[in-house]
């Protein structure tokens, strides 16, 4: 009887040591599966960490780009003291002896910033590389007409008209613009079209201006 509990007793012995070594050997797998969880994480956590490195230096990079993009389209609306390019020009005298495509003689300098007008050859020569704008208005004598064009290294950009009517005032004025890109170097004038007319007033009524929009 004795001998039957000593066997029971050392069966559970066995037992219970048995099922303590599987719990600890499952504890120890627990354990080593949380190390790496939190290795996983503190991984995670380390490379958000970067990427919010790299997100924040490359939106500084934007912005720095942007500021850049906006001021050096700033500068090239807004040119410096070399860059500058504007002119207007008149008539000292009314003109009443033009012959057809003869280029109107604008020799009153108003404004000739840049020195690109030439006075002596009544032409605008464009000092730099880029998009101008150009206008020009012609005033017909008393009951005649005129009709003239603005020019680019010989293609007519824009065509003015005036006929100073048989009744009333007798005088009229033509005017009219244009936006074009120009290469350094080329002419752009003022003419008449063909033999439409002979005269044009003077007296600050006949004009040939313009200026640079941006650079290139």
């Amino acid at each position: 009887m004795l001998f039957m509990k000593l066997l029971c007793f050392l069966a559970c012995t066995i037992r219970v040591d048995s099922v303590r070594s599987v719990a600890g050997g499952r504890l120890d797998e627990l354990e080593a599966a949380v190390g790496t969880l939190f290795g996983t994480v503190d991984s995670l956590l380390a490379e958000r960490a970067r990427d919010s490195n790299r997100i924040s230096a490359l939106e500084r990079r934007v912005d720095e780009l942007t500021h850049s993009c906006l001021e050096n389209r700033t500068k090239r609306f807004l040119l410096d003291g070399e860059g500058q390019v504007a002119f207007m020009v008149g008539l000292q005298q009314s003109d009443d002896h033009l012959t057809p495509d003869d280029i109107v003689p604008f020799d009153s300098i108003v404004t000739n910033e840049g020195g690109g007008y030439n006075a002596g050859l009544h032409v605008f020569v464009c000092p730099l590389r880029g998009v101008y704008a150009f206008q020009s208005s012609l005033m017909a004598d008393y009951h005649k007409h005129i009709e003239t064009q603005l020019v680019k290294e010989g293609k007519v950009l824009a065509h003015m008209y005036a006929a100073g009517s048989t009744a009333g005032h007798g005088f009229d004025q033509g005017y009219n613009s244009a936006v074009t890109r120009c290469e350094a170097g080329e002419h752009v004038w003022v003419k008449l079209r063909g033999a439409s007319g002979t005269t044009v007033v003077a007296d600050g009524f006949s004009t040939f201006s313009g200026y640079l929009l941006w650079a290139l």
